[in-house]
């Protein structure tokens, strides 16, 4: 059978056990056919339970699963003990580790504080160790041969927040950097601003018990800050977010660290916390489509009752790797510790880790993630860690196209404007930036993106795949062709099969309905180019035309108020639009496919296709791979 220890993080009991307490103590219920797994933490914060227990409650799945499954020889009971946030307690509940040979390996919690005086002792004594909590960035260069960090430290979440807030439009105004005062706090904020680009305005601490009049709101009105980075945890961040937008600052972008994120933050700030982002070292699996993750998912929600929270998937993966030692054998903490070295890498569910020699995570491993809280939710945005958007303009995202006509792009009012316009727009608001949209042919588009000129083109999947120097988007919009005619004058054109030699075709100029007429449509068919579809229409209307071939969605639009003429077929020419940006851009496309994607699932995409495509469906396609 398996063992686990009560800890207040399991959401069993409402406190846990200090050291010296039965369920903590080596004495008693230990023999040398059992094998411990120590689960150090610090629940002395305010809300420490909540934050920490998902990854208790991973760190107990994997165990359990394991168990179930056969795959331990020997019973494996984890081990919840609390540092109290006091450095006697932490070198007490190491030496404790030590002197007790069924400890084989230690996991450290999430947010956990005192780490130098516990890796001293545990190192000494041999514990393998593997670290979940961010804190302590310097903690690597001891030297320590026990100790591995499975997250990214605090280091590298302040340069992806430093990037993601440099990137923002508001960020033009400086940033004001606000904190509770915790290690957590004083760690990340730091960290910020080594990182940070933008000017920082005002650096405070913030009491929680401040209102919406107290001194700390009326120094952020004095600053004038467009962001406001808060390096604490959930609940003084909630109600400094309540505070700020009781008193007007609700256009001043908020972001934070990995204290924030959790169902706290969400349910105490409420609306006022909309658009609120964090960086977590900690990945999200909720989206993920692969069997493990999603029997990951169920599971733990079966077990506990609740979705993973922040950290779960990582200790899991921890005492996944610890449990694979001893299911290959391992009795003693140095066995457990030589298979640990024998494999630097192993691949789990939340990330694939591959370790430093001083015990920190290599190159793309340490990832950083970006969660925006959108509806009550954390959802994922696309920045990957130290990367910026590499913007040309800092705060404004430049937009090219080279089509021109209506419904996509046109003027009115002396203002861009059009389904392409708008969806840019929706686009650059969602990564909080400004849209400048320019217009050129599109040789010179597809060149000025290359070049750095310009960040984004909107431009067809087909421009993309001839010239190698770009990376294109899923689809942004079908280009379906589609054959529209007066139904009055020509009843029997149903398709392009049914056109005949003598008669005339408006196409667009340059356009992928051209190439397509010019080599599918019947011997004799004549073609009248046209710099816009609308003009196209206009002359269809007209009778000097038989037929028009455009794009579908455009040419609904077009004959809205064009009456008799009608759309009589459609048809795919492998050819659709998309976003393109330079090839080390990454960044940047990746961001933009993320907002794109929450634009499509919110509903938005939707409501402005319906707009300028009246009468037109969704095609299929949109945000497929291009």
């Amino acid at each position: 059978m398996i063992a686990i220890a009560a800890s207040a993080c399991t959401g069993e009991a409402p406190a846990v056990p200090g050291p010296s307490s039965p369920s903590a103590s080596s004495s008693g219920s230990a023999s040398p056919a059992e094998l411990r797994i120590a689960f150090i933490e610090d629940l002395s914060p305010d809300g420490a339970p909540e934050r920490t227990a998902p990854a208790f409650q991973g760190a107990k799945l994997a165990i359990d699963e394991a168990s179930l499954s056969g795959d331990l020889p020997v019973p494996v009971e984890l081990v919840g003990l609390d540092t109290e946030g006091n450095p006697q307690t932490a070198a007490g509940v190491a030496r404790q580790i030590a002197d007790d040979p069924a400890f084989v390996a230690a996991i450290g919690a999430p947010f956990l504080t005192g780490q130098l005086t516990v890796g001293r002792i545990l190192d000494a004594a041999g514990v393998p160790t593997i670290a979940l909590s961010a804190l302590g960035p310097r903690l690597a260069a001891n030297g320590w041969t026990t100790w591995r960090r499975a997250v990214a430290n605090q280091t590298e979440q302040g340069r992806a927040l430093a990037a993601y807030v440099d990137g923002l439009r508001a960020a033009s105004r400086g940033g004001c950097l606000l904190g509770d005062g915790t290690e957590e706090s004083a760690g990340l904020l730091g960290a910020v601003k080594r990182a940070l680009r933008s000017r920082v305005v005002l650096r405070r601490k913030v009491s929680a018990t401040a209102d919406a009049a107290s001194p700390e709101i009326a120094a952020l009105e004095r600053a004038g800050c467009g962001v406001v980075v808060w390096g604490g945890f959930s609940s003084a961040g909630a109600l400094l977010r309540g505070r700020m937008v009781q008193a007007g600052l609700r256009r001043v972008a908020f972001v934070g660290g990995e204290g924030l994120k959790d169902e706290t933050y969400l349910s105490v700030a409420g609306r006022a916390g909309l658009g609120t982002v964090v960086a977590c070292s900690c990945a999200d699996l909720s989206t993920a489509t692969d069997l493990p993750a999603q029997r990951f998912i169920q599971d733990y929600q079966s077990d506990f009752g609740l979705p993973p929270g922040a950290y779960a998937v990582e200790a899991y993966d921890a005492a996944r790797r610890l449990l694979n030692a001893i299911g290959a054998g391992a009795r003693t903490r140095t066995e457990v510790l030589e298979s640990l070295r024998a494999a630097p890498e192993f691949r789990g569910l939340g990330n694939f880790y591959a370790f430093r020699a001083d015990g920190e995570l290599a190159g793309t491993s340490a990832s950083v993630h970006l969660y925006r809280d959108e509806g009550g939710r954390w959802l994922p945005v696309s920045l990957p860690l130290g990367a910026s958007l590499r913007l040309g303009r800092p705060g404004r995202l430049v937009v090219a196209s080279c089509v021109m006509g209506r419904p996509l792009v046109y003027r009115r009012g002396g203002r861009w404007t059009g389904f392409d316009v708008d969806l840019a727009r929706s686009v650059a608001a969602r990564l909080g930036l400004e849209l400048v949209w320019r217009h050129a042919p599109c040789r010179r588009t597809v060149r000025a993106v290359r070049e750095g000129r310009v960040d984004l083109a909107l431009v067809s999947s087909r421009q993309v795949r001839r010239a190698r120097a770009l990376r294109g988007s899923g689809v942004v919009l079908s280009l379906h062709q589609a054959l529209s005619v007066d139904p009055s004058r020509t009843p029997l054109i149903t398709g392009p099969v049914d056109l005949s030699a003598g008669e005339v075709v408006g196409v667009v100029r340059g356009s992928a309905g051209e190439r397509w007429a010019s080599r599918h449509l019947p011997n004799g068919v004549r073609l009248r180019r046209f710099g816009t579809a609308a003009a196209a229409f206009d002359r269809l209307a007209a009778g000097d035309l038989t037929a028009v071939i455009a794009g579908e969605a455009e040419s609904w639009a077009l004959i809205e108020h064009r009456p008799p003429l009608a759309v009589t077929a459609s048809f795919d020419v492998g050819d659709h639009q998309v976003l393109a940006a330079r090839r080390d851009a990454t960044a940047l496309l990746e961001a933009a496919q993320e907002a794109l994607a929450r634009i499509v699932g919110s509903g938005a995409y939707e409501r402005l296709f319906a707009r300028y495509f009246p009468g037109a469906a969704v095609p299929p396609e949109t945000l497929a791979a291009a």
